[in-house]
């Protein structure tokens, strides 16, 4: 039997299969050929779009569920699929450097999460969760092969024990 440590996020104990999510997982780097980059670009766009569907779903069932005050969680969310630092940024890395999606989008966090690294204020520093959490959520919308997290966890006939890496807002909203 394996011992695992971490945070429970749920009371009591449990026995069943386990389902490992690990959403920090490597992203590849691969070069585009040219005539590519507007298949790469058009699938980025799908993803900030899939994305902001998935945010309004998971505000809106928040909102039903526990108030307004929680769903407004997730305006932020949708406010940054807008900033220009953002997506617009990541095109441009694909455009420049020939590269794939993924990688851009992760480039652009890295470089969102250097500056907030170096921020004082507390409070900021910690709104690199929510923009860690947005970038996963365009990463796995990049992939048009894989549906939500909630998706891949209704697969499961069973009821399923979650264990993850991190444990984001819009993960958390989405699981019973």
């Amino acid at each position: 039997m394996q011992r695992l440590k971490g945070i429970g996020v749920s009371p009591g104990l449990v026995s069943g299969r386990a389902v490992v999510l690990l959403q920090r997982a490597q992203v590849l780097q691969y070069h585009v050929a040219p005539e590519r980059v507007a298949d790469e670009l058009a699938r980025l766009d799908q993803s900030r779009l899939r994305s902001r569907q998935q945010l309004q779903d998971i505000r809106a069932r928040v909102a039903r569920r526990r108030g307004p005050e929680l769903a407004a969680l997730f305006d932020a969310q949708l406010l940054m699929l807008d900033d220009p630092m953002l997506v617009p940024r990541a095109e441009a890395l694909v455009r420049a450097d020939l590269v794939n999606a993924e990688w851009a989008v992760q480039q652009v966090f890295d470089e969102f999460s250097a500056v907030f690294d170096e921020v004082a204020d507390a409070y900021l520093r910690e709104r690199k969760g929510d923009v860690a959490d947005l970038v996963g959520r365009l990463k796995m919308n990049l992939r048009q092969d894989v549906s939500s997290p909630r998706d891949l966890l209704r697969a499961f006939e069973e009821a399923s024990i979650l264990i993850a890496d991190e444990l984001t807002p819009s993960l958390a909203a989405q699981v019973d």
